[in-house]
């Protein structure tokens, strides 16, 4: 996860910050990764965190929802449980 301040994009027009998250998922049977990414606004208004803080919520649900479902099936495991949030670079 990892949090961008303002700024100020194409012709003049100002940009809110948002916070990013990632999450990454090692997909069975091979040596490759998948990664699922949100950016979300963070908007300065009455209840603009709350409203973030839900959508940050439903994404979490989504992205935990992540199953690979003919490798669960060839080899009868379920390996949903691979899907872990990223941590931020620094």
């Amino acid at each position: 996860m990892s949090d961008e301040k303002p700024r100020t994009g194409p012709e003049g027009i100002d940009v809110p910050p948002t916070r990013r998250i990632s999450y990454l998922a090692a997909v069975p049977g091979t040596s490759r990764w998948l990664s699922v990414t949100a950016s979300i606004a963070r908007f300065d208004m009455p209840d603009g965190e709350r409203v973030s803080a839900a959508v940050e919520e439903l994404f979490d649900a989504i992205a935990s929802t992540l199953r690979f479902r003919r490798y669960a099936r060839d080899h009868g495991v379920d390996h949903g449980s691979s899907v872990r949030k990223a941590e931020p670079r620094l």
